[in-house]
């Protein structure tokens, strides 16, 4: 998908931007998510694991419907750090 979609200049940038944005967005979900099955099994499963557990959830859900609302009024949505590098990786 990187090399078809996101390198490809035939596709119009706000393509390219959102195809990178999500990719971008999963991977920092499933790093959050790596991070809480390497926690100790005592820190996991109590208050403090479910609670980092549950920002996780929040977080990814909060920006995945973000961003797709900015999408669908055809707009660039502004996800701090995550809208920075697709604008670094995708030239115009």
């Amino acid at each position: 998908l990187f090399l078809m979609v996101v390198r490809s200049t035939k596709l119009p940038h706000f393509l390219r931007f959102n195809a990178l944005q999500s990719m971008l967005l999963d991977i920092s979900v499933m790093l959050f998510g790596l991070l809480i099955q390497y926690l100790p099994f005592e820190i996991q499963f109590s208050w403090v694991g479910q609670l980092f557990n549950m920002f996780t959830f929040v977080t990814g859900f909060g920006a995945v419907a973000y961003s797709v609302y900015y999408t669908l009024q055809g707009k660039y949505c502004d996800i701090p750090v995550i809208s920075e590098a697709c604008y670094i990786q995708i030239q115009r």
